[in-house]
């Protein structure tokens, strides 16, 4: 009988351990087209960053886009997102993936960048340290904007980090 459950509890721990790894997210994809394009962002900006706890609560999105509206926001960094979280007509954006579940329709989470105009350069970058020990990443997604006073010697850049 001791065996059986060493040899169950084995099977459950091997489980565990394929599915964690086989959850790893890669790469960024553009979730959201853009409303604006050939601009730089406005002299003041006014930037959102949130932690979505992977959009687990119901009333999140509508609390979202409500402040997002009256804000008129120009960035938003949401951390632990999903790529659906939140449709805005005029925010575009990227998701780095941090975690995706492997199986068909499964879930995609990671650090989302919406804006009003297109970066002109975006970036995933992962750290070595692994969640779950073995897992994921964590992942931060670096995004350069043009501002309206850009010269050739300042390049302002936005970094969503994921440093918990």
């Amino acid at each position: 009988m001791h065996r059986k459950i060493q040899s169950t509890i084995h099977y459950h721990l091997l489980l565990i351990i394929v599915l964690s790894v086989s959850c790893r997210g890669t790469g960024v994809m553009k979730v959201a087209e853009f409303s604006e394009f050939d601009q730089p962002l406005p002299r003041s900006i006014t930037l959102v960053n949130w932690n979505a706890q992977k959009g687990a609560h119901p009333q999140f999105t509508d609390d979202l886009a409500k402040l997002l509206a009256r804000e008129q926001t120009d960035i938003v960094f949401l951390q632990e997102a999903r790529a659906d979280l939140i449709r805005l007509e005029q925010l575009g954006g990227y998701l780095a993936n941090g975690w995706s579940y492997p199986w068909p329709g499964g879930t995609t989470l990671g650090v989302l960048t919406l804006s009003r105009i297109p970066p002109v350069w975006i970036e995933p970058v992962t750290t070595r340290y692994r969640e779950f020990f073995v897992t994921a990443p964590k992942v931060s997604l670096i995004a350069e904007y043009p501002l309206p006073y850009e010269s050739s010697d300042h390049k302002p850049i936005a970094v969503r980090l994921t440093l918990d």
